[in-house]
Protein backbone atom coordinates (compact mmCIF):
# COMPACT_ATOMS: atom_id res chain seq x y z
CA UNK A 1 0.00 0.00 0.00
CA UNK A 2 2.92 2.45 0.67
CA UNK A 3 4.26 1.78 -3.33
CA UNK A 4 0.64 2.98 -4.40
CA UNK A 5 0.78 5.85 -1.98
CA UNK A 6 4.51 7.11 -3.17
CA UNK A 7 3.19 6.23 -7.26
CA UNK A 8 0.09 8.36 -6.72
CA UNK A 9 2.07 11.04 -5.11
CA UNK A 10 4.57 10.61 -8.27
CA UNK A 11 1.45 11.08 -10.65
CA UNK A 12 0.46 14.18 -8.61
CA UNK A 13 4.01 15.84 -8.82
CA UNK A 14 4.18 14.92 -12.74
CA UNK A 15 1.07 16.60 -13.62
CA UNK A 16 1.39 19.97 -11.15
CA UNK A 17 5.16 20.14 -12.61
CA UNK A 18 3.55 19.85 -16.43
CA UNK A 19 0.86 22.54 -15.43
CA UNK A 20 3.69 24.50 -14.32
CA UNK A 21 5.57 24.69 -16.99
CA UNK A 22 2.84 25.75 -19.24
CA UNK A 23 1.88 28.43 -16.52
CA UNK A 24 5.61 29.79 -16.88
CA UNK A 25 5.90 29.56 -20.79
CA UNK A 26 2.22 31.68 -20.84
CA UNK A 27 3.65 34.31 -18.29
CA UNK A 28 6.88 34.32 -19.55
CA UNK A 29 5.72 35.02 -23.42
CA UNK A 30 7.72 32.19 -24.96
CA UNK A 31 4.38 30.46 -25.82
CA UNK A 32 4.90 32.40 -28.65
CA UNK A 33 7.92 31.43 -29.97
CA UNK A 34 9.34 28.38 -31.89
CA UNK A 35 9.72 26.10 -29.32
CA UNK A 36 7.15 27.31 -27.02
CA UNK A 37 4.08 25.33 -28.70
CA UNK A 38 5.39 22.24 -28.70
CA UNK A 39 7.02 22.38 -25.50
CA UNK A 40 3.58 23.86 -23.58
CA UNK A 41 1.73 20.05 -25.90
CA UNK A 42 4.70 17.72 -24.65
CA UNK A 43 3.94 19.50 -21.06
CA UNK A 44 0.14 19.10 -21.43
CA UNK A 45 0.15 15.64 -22.60
CA UNK A 46 2.41 14.37 -19.56
CA UNK A 47 -0.08 16.40 -17.20
CA UNK A 48 -3.00 14.66 -18.48
CA UNK A 49 -1.45 10.90 -18.72
CA UNK A 50 -0.92 11.26 -15.06
CA UNK A 51 -3.23 13.19 -14.06
CA UNK A 52 -5.77 11.07 -15.37
CA UNK A 53 -3.97 8.11 -13.44
CA UNK A 54 -4.55 9.97 -9.91
CA UNK A 55 -8.42 10.56 -11.23
CA UNK A 56 -8.57 7.03 -12.13
CA UNK A 57 -7.87 6.30 -9.02
CA UNK A 58 -9.72 8.48 -7.08
CA UNK A 59 -12.75 7.27 -9.16
CA UNK A 60 -12.50 3.88 -8.37
CA UNK A 61 -11.96 4.57 -4.64
CA UNK A 62 -8.31 2.96 -4.65
CA UNK A 63 -7.05 6.47 -3.69
CA UNK A 64 -9.17 6.64 -0.76
CA UNK A 65 -8.84 2.92 0.19
CA UNK A 66 -4.92 2.98 0.33
CA UNK A 67 -5.02 5.63 2.55
CA UNK A 68 -7.91 4.15 4.65
CA UNK A 69 -5.11 1.39 4.69
CA UNK A 70 -2.13 3.57 5.67
CA UNK A 71 -3.97 4.97 8.42
CA UNK A 72 -5.42 2.70 10.31
CA UNK A 73 -2.22 0.00 10.15
CA UNK A 74 -2.92 -3.49 8.62
CA UNK A 75 -6.80 -3.61 9.42
CA UNK A 76 -8.93 -5.37 7.08
CA UNK A 77 -10.74 -2.46 4.63
CA UNK A 78 -13.91 -4.68 3.53
CA UNK A 79 -16.58 -6.35 5.43
CA UNK A 80 -16.22 -9.24 3.73
CA UNK A 81 -12.23 -9.34 4.93
CA UNK A 82 -13.53 -9.61 8.54
CA UNK A 83 -14.95 -13.37 9.74
CA UNK A 84 -18.52 -13.12 9.66
CA UNK A 85 -20.11 -15.37 12.13
CA UNK A 86 -21.44 -18.69 10.92
CA UNK A 87 -25.57 -19.04 11.07
CA UNK A 88 -26.04 -22.57 12.94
Amino acid sequence: MLEGLALLALCFLVAVMGLAVVALEAISGRIFSIDGPWLSLISLTLAAVFGGNLAWSSYTGEAQRMLRHFRKGSEPDNASDKKQPSAA
